[in-house]
């Protein structure tokens, strides 16, 4: 059986765009390798990718959050280089929202040994996909590097590191 990496949300607008962190800037080298890794082991890899349109400000995370970010097509919306190089049409999916529903349907048809979740941002989006992970496969190991995500909030991803604790996530 296989091994997934998953990689949340390294686009661009969140690496070094409107919503880009030194912290986000931190891990690409780091998540880089590990891709190459998965990749020389011939394990699956998946990219998720933040996806609005041009009505953003008027959704319910534009009126949260009123940045403008990730619109398809620009260049804060493409996956950010190098790791681009790995992205497929078969293995990125587009997400309007922090969760990703076709990681659901891909998750609910492809059975993993172990799933490893990385990227941006970790209280958000990379908490909830990896509770996704965990709803969608409960027996199968799932953890997250410290070194291979990131927040713009140490607070808040500290906190989230506790709650994926306390849900059997492994946080190494």
């Amino acid at each position: 059986m296989k091994k997934l990496l998953i990689i949340v949300d390294y686009q661009n607008d969140f690496v070094n765009g409107v919503l880009g962190s030194k912290q986000a800037m931190k891990i690409k080298t780091p998540i880089y390798k590990e891709i190459q890794k998965y990749v020389k082991n011939k394990d699956q890899i998946i990219f998720l990718q933040d996806t609005h349109d041009k009505k953003y400000l008027q959704s319910i995370e534009g009126k949260n959050l009123p940045i403008e970010h990730t619109i398809k097509g620009s260049k804060g919306w493409q996956i950010c280089e190098p790791l681009n190089e790995y992205v497929t049409k078969s293995n990125c999916f587009s997400k309007p929202t922090f969760g990703s529903l076709k990681l659901v349907n891909y998750l609910t048809k492809h059975k993993f040994e172990s799933i490893q979740m990385c990227g941006l941002l970790t209280n958000m989006c990379v908490m909830v996909n990896t509770i996704i992970a965990q709803a969608c496969q409960p027996n199968t190991k799932i953890f997250i590097n410290k070194k291979l995500v990131a927040s713009n909030d140490k607070s808040l991803e500290e906190a989230a590191f506790k709650i994926l604790k306390n849900l059997f996530i492994n946080i190494i």
